[in-house]
């Protein structure tokens, strides 16, 4: 929010790139949004929305993908949702070696809970 804000001040640009800011933060999107609104700082997400996220996005791969190369892609992107996120160190590991979506939906339901 602040830091797109920043940008389109300080150059005149008429849009600022996300990139890598977005892995395992889809909401960037809607804070920065808010930030240039009315300057609101939306809260971070709660670790639900994130749990909820993190499902979801699994799904959407598995449905365009399969079940295989979808759960290989969230061993990539899963650690990124978990970024400053308390205590998430064994899960990380433990998603790195999911084989199945029940696997890994499984971990994250029970890291969440």
């Amino acid at each position: 929010g602040p830091s797109a804000k920043r940008m389109l001040e300080h150059t005149g640009c008429d849009a600022v790139m996300i990139g890598r800011g977005a892995l395992g933060n889809p909401w960037i999107f809607r804070e920065i949004d808010a930030y240039l609104k009315d300057g609101t700082i939306l809260e971070r997400p709660s670790h639900e929305e994130i749990r909820e996220m993190m499902v979801s996005h699994l799904d959407s791969l598995v449905e365009l993908k399969g079940e295989h190369i979808a759960v290989l892609e969230m061993r990539s992107h899963g650690p990124w949702y978990l970024k400053g996120i308390e205590h998430a160190t064994q899960l990380r590991k433990q998603l790195s070696q999911t084989k199945t979506r029940n696997e890994f939906v499984n971990l994250v339901n029970a890291f969440f809970k």
